[in-house]
């Protein structure tokens, strides 16, 4: 795991926990799936995405903190 995504691993971990129900949290590593990351053209990593029936309503590159994410999150909800 690069360092980035070691970095927000707790961060990550802890917002799934606090949106249980309302959202769900996967992780991908995009090396051993490199047809997905093309499919979301991820271009750096960590990226985040938030999918509401299928298509992307918000997405978000590089290590946040939780707080940060967890605005994100409610935002784009």
């Amino acid at each position: 795991m690069i360092r980035p995504c070691r970095m927000t691993a707790p961060e990550v971990r802890e917002l799934a926990r606090e949106i249980e129900g309302r959202g769900l949290v996967l992780k991908v590593n995009t090396e051993k799936s490199p047809t997905l990351a093309a499919q979301f053209r991820v271009k750096s990593i960590p990226y985040f995405v938030l999918l509401r029936g299928g298509i992307i309503v918000a997405e978000r590159m590089g290590a946040v903190p939780r707080a940060e994410m967890r605005r994100w999150f409610a935002t784009a909800a």
